[in-house]
C-alpha cells in the first residue's frame, strides 16, 4: 500500500479525502444523526476497499466522488472555514516560536556594565598583592586536591 501510495497521485488523494472526511465526522459526532455517520462512513469504507484491492484511477475517483457528495449531504458546513484555519495556523506559529524562545533561545540585555564580568566568565580575583592571604605551596596544593 505504501508503495501504491508513493506512485498514485490518485491514491494519496484518496486518502487525504478519506483522513479529512474522517476528521470531520469525529469533530462533528454530537452533532450528526446516525444515518449521516453511517452514511459517510460507508463511503469511506468504500474508498479504503477499493485502495486496498488496488482499483484502478477511474474507480477511485467515482469513489472519492461518491464520498464528497455523501460529505455535502450529510455533514454540516463550518462557518468561515478559511478564517479558523488561518487563526489555527497562526496560533501553532506563536506556540512553536515561544517553546524556542523559552526553552532554547532567550535573548536578554545586561542591564549594567558590571554583571559583564560574570557573563564572560570572569570570576576570580587576584589575592597575590594581598598580604594577609597566604598561598599554598607546592605540597599543600596537592593534598587541598584530594
Amino acid at each position: 500500500m505504501i508503495g501504491q501510495w508513493l506512485l498514485s497521485r490518485t491514491v494519496r488523494d484518496a486518502t487525504n479525502l478519506c483522513k479529512h472526511v474522517c476528521k470531520v465526522v469525529n469533530e462533528q459526532r454530537d452533532l450528526l444523526n446516525p444515518q449521516a455517520i453511517e452514511n459517510v462512513c460507508r463511503a469511506v469504507g468504500e474508498i479504503r476497499n477499493a485502495i486496498a484491492l488496488k482499483a484502478d484511477q477511474k474507480t477511485l475517483r467515482e469513489r472519492m466522488a461518491n464520498l464528497e457528495q455523501a460529505a455535502e449531504k450529510w455533514l454540516k458546513p463550518y462557518k468561515h472555514a478559511s478564517v479558523r484555519e488561518n487563526i489555527e495556523v497562526v496560533l501553532v506559529a506563536v506556540a512553536v516560536a515561544l517553546g524556542i524562545r523559552t526553552f532554547f533561545l532567550q535573548p536578554f540585555k545586561i542591564p549594567t556594565g558590571s554583571m559583564q564580568p560574570t557573563l564572560y566568565g570572569i570570576v576570580c580575583e587576584d589575592l597575590r598583592d594581598e598580604p594577609s592571604v597566604r598561598i599554598p605551596g607546592g605540597w599543600r596544593r596537592v593534598l587541598d586536591l584530594v
